[in-house]
């Protein structure tokens, strides 16, 4: 009896965006920090390891069942691509892997090959029913018209009640996305930021003004302001910098770091010459209108925050690395928050030639969860060749970071590990 799967869809891989759902989809809503009981992420931490699905310690027992690693790797791919279809958050994706993963495993020697991708479909329309807010959730019709009349609208629901049942009605919902969004929301720190207030302040001081092109490209404009001013009184000089129309609902920012921004909304009443110096001893600025934040604003505490417009290069590759570990079955062996270091970890590796501030971010995330670095490592290691062979099949490849030669030597001096 042939144990290959062969799916009945209308979507064309060919036809999806790797890049899906909604502006803010990656987004960690707990606000690490902002209430008295979260202000040790490690406390969360903590409560999501609670919900996390135990890893796989053999993969080798999916070899000769209806869910080998082929079968595998063909579901968990063709849910990507109905996420991308259906344009819905990554968390739903991940979400809905799990739930599918863990359901026909559990149910290898009962379930037949065919009922494969409707227990898939329906841990997707689950997942989504978690994840997704009531207008972008596809509908049951949706749901079955995906499949091309493979299955009715009873097969679903009968699947959705098995699926349920065999989880008692208690779903694991804690996957690898929500810790990378926990690990990033980690880095939102002002302990991380290197600065100082500058010495005898002249007349003058000289700012970088951060403007971002139609793709997000960085552009930096060097401004010379008074030192004694507020940016209140400069702002139209910055809207002019930032290339903006003049706003009152715009608020200024102060960013720190090389490649992954970290920003500091600023008060209007902030003097220009008050302002400390980064790092590289320059007073760097951005401009963001109010509006625009509510989707540009990824990860917040108090008056500094991760925006995803001066950061979409590092977030997106987070996101479709996080894509690409859910279709392998190797990390099934790994706990999800040491995959997600992982993820982490490369994508900054991937994205920023600061190696010094690499190895520092992801030294904090380790320090405060205590995750192994050396698994860490391993994870991005093995990401990376699963990386690149997935780039040329990426709609977007072409404008992805492609590792360098010596990526590894990079890896293991950011990670500061070895691999053995």
């Amino acid at each position: 009896m042939s144990t290959d799967l062969a799916i009945v869809t209308t979507v064309s891989s060919d036809s999806v965006s790797r890049l899906f759902g909604p502006a803010g989809a990656m987004d960690f809503r707990s606000n690490p920090g902002m209430k008295d009981e979260y202000e040790d992420p490690k406390t969360i931490f903590n409560k999501m390891k609670q919900k996390d699905v135990k890893p796989l310690s053999d993969i080798s027992v999916l070899k000769g069942t209806i869910y080998n690693y082929k079968n595998r790797r063909i579901i968990t791919r063709w849910l990507r691509d109905v996420c991308g279809a259906f344009n819905l958050r990554s968390t739903t994706l991940c979400l809905a892997v799990q739930l599918a993963d863990s359901y026909i495993v559990g149910n290898l020697h009962q379930l037949e090959l065919q009922k494969c991708q409707l227990a898939a479909v329906t841990a997707l329309w689950i997942a989504a029913k978690f994840e997704e807010m009531d207008a972008d959730l596809p509908n049951l019709r949706k749901i079955v018209d995906v499949c091309d009349g493979a299955y009715s609208k009873e097969h679903v629901l009968a699947m959705e009640e098995a699926i349920l049942s065999f989880y008692r009605w208690y779903l694991p919902h804690t996957t690898v996305v929500n810790h990378v969004y926990l690990q990033l929301h980690l880095i939102n720190d002002p302990a991380l930021i290197d600065s100082q207030p500058e010495e005898n302040v002249p007349p003058v001081v000289s700012v970088e003004v951060l403007v971002l092109d139609a793709n997000e490209g960085r552009t930096w404009v060097s401004l010379v302001l008074e030192s004694h001013v507020s940016l209140q009184d400069c702002l139209d000089q910055l809207f002019s910098a930032s290339n903006l129309l003049y706003s009152t609902s715009t608020s200024v920012f102060q960013l720190f770091g090389s490649c992954f921004l970290l920003a500091e909304r600023l008060p209007l009443t902030a003097v220009v010459g008050n302002l400390p110096l980064d790092g590289k001893g320059c007073r760097r600025l951005f401009l963001c209108s109010s509006s625009s934040q509510i989707t540009s604003t990824f990860a917040e505490r108090g008056s500094y925050v991760i925006l995803r417009s001066i950061n979409s290069g590092f977030l997106d590759l987070c996101d479709i690395l996080t894509q690409e570990v859910v279709t392998h079955v190797e990390f099934l062996r790994l706990y999800s928050y040491v995959t997600a270091f992982g993820v982490m970890g490369l994508a900054l590796c991937l994205v920023s030639p600061d190696k010094d501030e690499n190895r520092r971010l992801l030294q904090h995330v380790h320090k405060k969860l205590e995750i192994s670095a050396t698994q860490g490592l391993a994870v991005a290691d093995l990401l990376t060749s699963k990386y690149k062979e997935a780039l040329p099949t990426i709609r977007e490849g072409k404008s992805l970071p492609l590792p360098p030669e010596t990526f590894r030597d990079t890896l293991c001096y950011c990670f500061d590990r070895r691999l053995s």
